[in-house]
């Protein structure tokens, strides 16, 4: 049922009642939603601030207009709330450290399934983004992005979207805390480091060894892990963050 807000609330109180609807089944996927006008009154809120709501809802894949039909509830729009949900929390003063650890856990079974079920488009792609750091490197011009996009080329070959939608939330929270800018002041024989873990990966990948390609990415992330708390000590950087 929906229930009338005070004046004070913003059009995400109206984005959060919404929600709470749709999870309680109370607007079904696919169904037509009650116009700006019918829910303005409703809400008790301004027509702009219901307008802003839906917008909101349509970026975020929870709603759809038709024209000439009306907005309509999505058909994923229970999966599109799970989702901006995760983000949430992710969003929720998660460290730099524990976004790491997170990836700890759920990259190297990525690594695994990725080899199990790669195709020779995915290792083209590897190929292409590896051919294009290694050059990075050689001019001086690498930058800790292209190995995320090798990571994120990995997590879609795992054929999972909710582990590869999972990693992608992990990687752009920890791009906004500025772990790539932190991360890029290390040695560059780190970074050659990096790479040449990136070719063994590709070798396991084409081998077919889903084992070793697991072990790795543990290796390879523990690693960025020690050298980030290395930082820390060094420099207090989560300390500075909060």
């Amino acid at each position: 049922m929906i229930k009338p807000l005070s004046k004070k609330t913003l059009y995400e109180e109206v984005v959060s009642q919404i929600i709470v609807m749709v999870k309680n089944g109370e607007w079904n996927p696919g169904e037509k939603i009650p116009g700006e006008l019918a829910l303005s009154e409703s809400f008790g809120v301004s027509r702009n601030s219901v307008r802003e709501a839906l917008k909101y809802l349509a970026l975020s894949g929870i709603v759809e207009a038709k024209p000439g039909k009306g907005t309509f509830l999505s058909k994923n729009a229970l999966n599109s709330i799970n989702s901006m949900e995760l983000l949430n929390v992710l969003k929720e003063d998660s460290t730099i450290l524990e976004l790491m650890e997170a990836r700890l856990i759920i990259e190297p079974k990525i690594a695994r399934l990725a080899v199990e079920r790669a195709q020779k488009e995915d290792i083209e792609k590897l190929e292409k983004i590896l051919n294009k750091s290694k050059k990075a490197i050689k001019d001086k011009t690498y930058n800790v992005s292209m190995g995320y996009e090798l990571h994120k080329i990995i997590g879609d070959m795992s054929r999972n979207r909710v582990l590869s939608k999972l990693l992608d939330s992990i990687t752009n929270e920890l791009n906004a805390q500025r772990f790539m800018y932190i991360y890029s002041y290390v040695h560059s024989n780190e970074l050659e480091n990096e790479i040449a873990e990136h070719m063994e990966l590709l070798n396991f990948i084409k081998n077919n060894e889903p084992g070793k390609a697991e072990a790795l990415m543990v290796k390879h992330i523990e690693t960025r892990i020690e050298r980030y708390r290395e930082e820390i000590q060094k420099n207090g950087i989560e300390k500075q963050k909060k």
